[in-house]
């Protein structure tokens, strides 16, 4: 068939399935991508006035999947790069397009590999066939697994690749590794198809946040002693570095474990304000300090995707403790030169909240 033929049939071809096949299959079939998409992936400009179809490979396994190859995209075709990773709780989209009776299949090679925390290297290979029927374009997709079946299995369901674990498996991470804890929590928990649980595995914990509540630099030659306004706000936190969103969620998890037991509560948030007396000697910089009362729970997460368990151990959460008051501390110190050179000649409030480690 020539090129001018093919492309005037890729054109009209929305017209004749319409007339011929009305109600067996929609213009396009792409389906919004059920988990985090994958980086790395480059779409391929397509033509005006095609007919697509959408193909979603999601990786519910502990295994990074890598593409290491893509055989015969068709042209117009939204493909992945070489080189991206769907990484566990990912998936990556491939949109191709739907030629009117031909023939059109592209592979997909996935090389499956373990997390370089685990020291990385190839446990598993296949290829992801995709494919559409020649007349009404419904999307098809086989699997060519060519080694590492007791590791990886991927299942082909129409336009939806799902890869998992062999059996069932646990992944535990222990609290001395927090880098990786961190790691799977924002990677798993942030994908609608994992669901994350906290279980409390040590007695609640009083303890105390420290932070800086007011106070200020006086540039001035004399003294400043009056009443300083303190604003205080302590808010719920992990020991692990967290997405914003991934922290909404982890912290949601375990204020409904704690919610549900006699005696304990749950407070997220809490601002305080009070005045404290305090002299700012001349050329010196000084704080407030709010002694915030503060709950410790420490328990473990446990992460379910697919057939694939994560446990981590050890995590601990602080949130607000209202049965306690709020203690003030004060303290001061010489400007430094720079401040000296650049602060005005008057008082300059400090903003609550600025980590005291930068201040003294």
């Amino acid at each position: 068939m020539s090129t001018t033929r093919k492309i005037a049939l890729r054109i009209v071809s929305p017209v004749l399935i319409a007339a011929a096949f009305a109600g067996l299959a929609g213009v396009s079939e792409a389906a919004a991508a059920p988990a985090q998409q994958a980086t790395g992936v480059v779409a391929v400009r397509s033509a005006a006035m095609t007919v697509t179809r959408g193909y979603d490979i999601v990786n519910d396994s502990q295994y990074d999947a890598k593409v290491v190859g893509v055989s015969n995209p068709g042209a117009g075709d939204a493909a992945p790069a070489i080189g991206s990773v769907i990484k566990p709780g990912q998936s990556m989209h491939y949109e191709k397009v739907f030629y009117f009776m031909s023939a059109n299949e592209t592979t997909v090679q996935l090389d499956f590999l373990k997390p370089a925390r685990d020291g990385g290297g190839k446990v598993a290979s296949a290829g992801v066939r995709l494919y559409t029927e020649t007349i009404v374009g419904t999307a098809h997709s086989l699997v060519d697994q060519f080694e590492g079946r007791d590791k990886v299995t991927v299942s082909p369901n129409f336009n939806t690749i799902t890869i998992s674990d062999a059996t069932a498996s646990t992944v535990t991470v222990n609290g001395t590794d927090a880098q990786t804890q961190a790691d799977v929590l924002n990677q798993l928990c942030g994908s609608t198809r994992a669901t994350c649980t906290f279980e409390q595995t040590k007695e609640r914990q009083q303890i105390r946040q420290k932070v800086v509540a007011g106070g200020g630099w006086n540039s001035q030659v004399v003294a400043r002693k009056q009443g300083y306004e303190a604003i205080a706000v302590a808010s719920a936190t992990t020991n692990l570095e967290l997405t914003a969103t991934v922290k909404v969620t982890v912290l949601k998890a375990v204020e409904t474990t704690i919610s549900a037991k006699a005696g304990q509560s749950w407070t997220s948030t809490k601002t305080v304000r009070d005045t404290v007396e305090m002299s700012i000697s001349p050329k010196h910089f000084g704080w407030i300090v709010a002694d915030m009362p503060m709950y410790r729970d420490t328990g473990t997460f446990t992460i379910k995707l697919g057939t694939t368990t994560w446990v981590l151990n050890d995590v601990k959460v602080d949130s607000v403790d209202n049965s306690r008051a709020v203690l003030y501390g004060t303290g001061e110190r010489p400007m430094t030169a720079e401040e000296l050179h650049y602060m005005p000649a008057e008082f300059v409030p400090v903003t609550p909240g600025t980590p005291l480690s930068t201040l003294k």
